[in-house]
Parts: structure tokens; C-alpha cells; sequence
């Protein structure tokens, strides 16, 4: 299977996440919801990594992968589901798609990347339209900053991705995608848990 269509098939379960999260928070606490998630996300990869004898990562990468899981698991899920609990699947998935566009911004003022007049015109145009939705079209809300809350909340974990993919470059060179992932998976799983507990028996 070429590079691509990995690429699309994961473009498809990533937007299906939105649609299923909106449903979850709907039933379950937002850091619960992410809790859960993690949580099983990380047993399967477990299951995997022992499966494939990929259990070990690397001293060197492991700071990296610790900042991947509180940057990417921890904090963008606090975002992302608090946010969804707020705003539509539509909306997030609607601001979450400027995520490439706030990856190469960061990238050139992190790593300095070089930025190609043609990505600074789409990063532009992706900024452009993550006002439109989160302003709802209307330059009085924008102005006097009649925003949802919600929608602020997922360009706070639009943001957080995109430093966790940043990381991530140098961590999966060295250690390897499933190892990684799983780390990360249970490390987050692991930073949600007493926010999720809490969460819980607030609500009890």
C-alpha cells in the first residue's frame, strides 16, 4: 500500500473523529472521554508493540516522546474535547483543517525551515479561514470578540498538534512509529487520569 493512500485513509479516520468525539462528549465528561480514549488506544498498541517486540524506546528520544505526550495527548485532548463540548464537529473539523498551516508557521520559527512564497500564501489562506469560522462571518463578533469559547479551544489543540508533529519528527527517526505511539498513548493516558477522576466524581 503506497504512501498515499495511507495518507487518505488516515485524512478519513481523522475526520470521522470529530463526528465521533462531538457523540462522546455528548454522553460522557470531556477529560473522561479523552481518558477512555487514551486508555484503550494504549492497551491495543501495547498489544501490538509486544506483538512485534518493539517495546523498547530509546534513552535518547525519551524526553522528546515525554513532551509528545503531555504537548499531543495530554493538552490537545484537554483542548480538543473541551472544545467539542462547545462548538459543532463541523466547526472543529472546520478549524482543526488550518493544522498544516500552523505546522509550517511553527516549523520556520522553531527548526527555521525554509517557507516557500506559495505555503506563506496557503498559510494565509488557511488563517483567513479558521476568522471566518470562529467569527461566523460576521465582523462585529470578531471585533468585539463575540467568539465561541469552544471554537478557541480547538486552535488551542490545532496548535498542540502541531508541535507534537513537530517533535515527533526527530523521535520516530530514532525509536520507530509503534513504540512511539504507544509511549505516548499511555503516558497521556496516564497525565488525564486524575483530571478524569476527578471529573467523574464531581459529576456523581
Amino acid at each position: 500500500m503506497s504512501a498515499w493512500v495511507k495518507l487518505s485513509i488516515t485524512a478519513l479516520f481523522w475526520a470521522g473523529a470529530f463526528f465521533t468525539a462531538k457523540w462522546a462528549v455528548d454522553i460522557a465528561p470531556p477529560v473522561t472521554t479523552a481518558f477512555l480514549r487514551f486508555s484503550l488506544a494504549g492497551f491495543l498498541l501495547l498489544c501490538l508493540a509486544a506483538a512485534r517486540k518493539q517495546l523498547t524506546l530509546p534513552l535518547s528520544t525519551l524526553a522528546g516522546a515525554a513532551g509528545m505526550a503531555v504537548v499531543g495527548i495530554f493538552i490537545y485532548n484537554m483542548f480538543f474535547f473541551e472544545g467539542l463540548s462547545r462548538t459543532s464537529a463541523l466547526n472543529g473539523s472546520l478549524i482543526a483543517s488550518a493544522n498544516p498551516a500552523i505546522t509550517a508557521l511553527l516549523a520556520r520559527i522553531w527548526r527555521k525551515e525554509r517557507t516557500s512564497l506559495r505555503q506563506w500564501l496557503g498559510i494565509l489562506v488557511s488563517f483567513l479561514g479558521v476568522v471566518l469560522v470562529i467569527s461566523g462571518g460576521s465582523l462585529r463578533a470578531l471585533f468585539h470578540l463575540e467568539v465561541n469559547p469552544g471554537d478557541l479551544f480547538i486552535v488551542g489543540s490545532a496548535t498542540c498538534w502541531a508541535v507534537y508533529s513537530i517533535l515527533a519528527r526527530g523521535v520516530l527517526a530514532r525509536a520507530g512509529s509503534v513504540v512511539t505511539v504507544t509511549f505516548t498513548c499511555i503516558a497521556g493516558a496516564i497525565l488525564l487520569s486524575p483530571f478524569a477522576f476527578r471529573e467523574t466524581s464531581s459529576a456523581w
